[in-house]
């Protein structure tokens, strides 16, 4: 029968443990072993069938040594698939995890998928096109470039409304003037702004939790803009008017 390499327990940080690991060779099981990995699409640690691995040692001789396994896993819930890398060497005792594509901590909206785009959107595209940059830098752990980012799609979708007609600041006033926003939304706003020029030019670099607040935000107006305006306009024309009250007689 033939043989590979498989992979069916949670790495060790333990070098010899590691080493034997990866010296293992044993015959393929039927089904496939289980292990349990992050899903992006579940959002949480599932279990995953394991479809294939392979690995990669490096000894020194001052004692130095890196050990890499690459897993491609498949959750059972959803049948995503994945790549996860697990690194450990001489100098780090915790073993690093990496997925690709990167491990998502959110969901993209529905209205993301070009399926939901509105119609004669012109800068749609575009504007989801950097969402998903935005996205993919939150994914990787790049915060700094993800907060520019969010600063970027609300220029950018302000710009596409209201024209060129100044900075970002005055254009967040001309979509309070408008209406568009009310005063709770433009402090909200204004702040996810000044966050996004700290990230550029004072290198702030906000957590896990607080980006995706912002992120959370930067949603919501381009959902506003682009999604519920014009479904509300459409709702409104389907929508039948009140009959004329009857005079009394």
């Amino acid at each position: 029968m033939a043989k590979r390499k498989t992979f069916a327990v949670p790495v060790s940080s333990n070098a010899a443990a590691l080493n034997a690991e990866i010296e293992k060779d044993v015959p393929m099981e039927k089904p496939q072993p289980l292990v349990p990995a992050y899903c992006s699409t579940c959002l949480g640690e599932t279990r995953h069938r394991l479809i294939g691995r392979c690995s990669k040692a490096v000894d020194g001789d001052d004692g130095w040594y890196e050990r890499t396994i690459y897993e491609l896993v498949q959750c059972l819930g959803c049948e995503n698939a994945s790549l996860r890398r697990t690194y450990h060497d001489a100098a780090e005792p915790a073993d690093l995890i990496e997925y690709f594509p990167p491990a998502a901590s959110r969901r993209l909206p529905e209205w993301m998928a070009p399926r939901n785009w509105p119609p004669a959107a012109v800068p749609w595209p575009q504007i989801v096109g950097v969402l998903r940059e935005v996205y993919a830098a939150t994914f990787s752990g790049n915060n700094r470039v993800a907060l520019m980012g969010t600063r970027a799609v609300i220029d950018l979708a302000l710009t596409e409304q209201l024209g060129d007609i100044g900075g970002l600041n005055q254009k967040l006033r001309e979509a309070k003037k408008r209406g568009w926003i009310g005063n709770i939304d433009y402090d909200i706003f204004r702040t996810v702004i000044d966050a996004g020029d700290a990230a550029s030019h004072r290198a702030y670099n906000p957590d896990a939790k607080q980006l995706n607040l912002i992120v959370d935000t930067v949603e919501h107006l381009v959902e506003l803009l682009y999604v519920l305006q014009p479904a509300a306009k459409e709702i409104a024309a389907g929508t039948p008017s009140r009959p004329p009250k009857q005079s009394k007689q």
